[in-house]
């Protein structure tokens, strides 16, 4: 009988430091997670900046929209002063015969066309300009989402270490299990 209180004494002294040594691998596990989830609050705050860019390139594209609703508008006026030209050619060409002292005037309106031609053609390399510099952009935004995934594989590299996690606690309820089974047969 005075060795069955000192097993059980050895046993709860090794169950006592084997819950000691089990806590601090938890403690262990548990600053892994949250070193994880700083990591998943960084790539949050990256995503976030992300969504700003992404706003304010959807705002520009916004002003680009106005500005093509302009230039639209300038086309259609732009269309009623060729068909109010077109009527004053007709005009013109009814009354040429008659009308010979007026050609001067006839030249001044094709000038003034020219010149509007010339404005349409300086407001279109404009907008070629504008657009290889929206491409640029795009071209940026590519590469910026590029780093992205990049980002994003390494995440999914850390997200493998959970599983590990996993795979370790599997391994300790089985170490759980033989303690209990050692127990058991020196209990016998």
């Amino acid at each position: 009988m005075a060795e069955e209180p000192l097993t059980a004494a050895m046993l709860h002294d090794a169950l006592a430091h084997f819950e000691g040594r089990l806590a601090k691998r938890f403690d262990s596990i548990d600053h892994r997670f949250d070193e994880v989830d700083r990591k998943f609050e960084g790539i949050d705050r990256q995503f976030e900046g992300i969504d700003r860019k992404f706003e304010g390139i959807d705002r520009k594209f916004d002003g680009i929209d106005r500005q093509f609703e302009a230039i639209a508008r300038r086309f259609d006026e732009v269309q009623l002063q060729f068909l109010a030209v077109a009527r004053r050619f007709e005009a013109v060409e009814a009354r040429l015969d008659l009308l010979g002292n007026r050609l001067d005037e006839v030249y001044g309106h094709i000038d003034g066309l020219y010149h509007a031609l010339e404005n349409l053609r300086t407001e279109y390399h404009m907008l070629v300009a504008g657009l290889r510099r929206v491409e640029e952009r795009l071209e940026r935004v590519e590469e910026r989402l590029g780093r992205v995934e990049d980002r994003l594989d390494r995440v999914e590299e850390q997200l493998a270490l959970r599983s590990e996690v996993a795979d370790l606690k599997e391994r300790v309820d089985t170490l759980q299990e033989r303690i209990r089974a050692l127990e058991e047969r020196l209990a016998h």
